[in-house]
């Protein structure tokens, strides 16, 4: 009886470590071949396009243009190079590195777990930035319009040389995390928007930032 149930036991053990494996070896890169949409082949070398369980990379001198709302696992997008989510959402459950250009106008960018890198620039209309989990570190600069800002969990670090800004009424939600602003100049400037904190963490902590907009 007890070699029965250990035999089972092993047998759980190497059909999880199988899939485990079957998961990484599947989990492609997949680099820009030129300017393009995200769904066609032609944009991505091997002419595949990425699916959810990929690593995408947008190569310099490329402008890769959402068509579809989509989910990744992690995106990198060069010096040089331009995602387009315009008004599509686009999900990412790893790492978002950004050394380029994000472009959307009421498409909407979801960080779900791992760590976010804006080193380039974010400009978005009435879309959205959401970090639902992990962190989100801006050095380069977000300017929207009428979007919003929403961080439900995990941590917003707004370095020194990061630049945040709203021109118009947008609205931002601060939850359990931490909004950390190192730029001691007038570098948040969220406008005239609403900002609402529904976080209730004894150790959460809210940067400095300007607004004419309710607190």
């Amino acid at each position: 009886m007890n070699l029965k149930l250990h035999l089972s036991n092993k047998k759980i053990w190497l059909l999880g470590l199988l899939f485990l494996t079957f998961s990484i070896v599947n989990a492609a890169t997949v680099t820009s071949n030129g300017s393009g949409n995200w769904s066609t082949g032609a944009t991505w070398v091997g002419g595949v396009a990425p699916t959810a369980g990929d690593n995408v990379i947008i190569a310099a001198g490329h402008t890769v243009s959402v068509g579809t709302s989509t989910g990744i696992i992690n995106v990198t997008i060069n010096s040089g190079a331009t995602l387009n989510i315009g008004i599509r959402n686009l999900t990412i459950s790893g790492f978002f590195i950004n050394n380029g250009t994000v472009t959307g106008t009421s498409g909407r960018l979801t960080t779900t777990t791992g760590a976010s890198i804006n080193n380039g620039s974010i400009v978005l209309s009435s879309g959205r930035i959401t970090l639902t989990a992990g962190s989100f570190t801006n050095n380069g600069s977000i300017s929207m319009t009428t979007g919003r800002l929403i961080q439900t969990s995990g941590s917003i670090t707004n370095t020194a040389t990061g630049t945040i800004a709203f021109s118009g009424t947008g609205t931002i939600t601060f939850g359990t995390g931490n909004f950390i602003n190192l730029n001691t100049s007038a570098s948040v400037n969220f406008g005239s928007s609403p900002i609402t904190i529904t976080g209730t963490a004894i150790s959460q902590s809210i940067g400095g930032f300007t607004t004419t907009g309710t607190v």
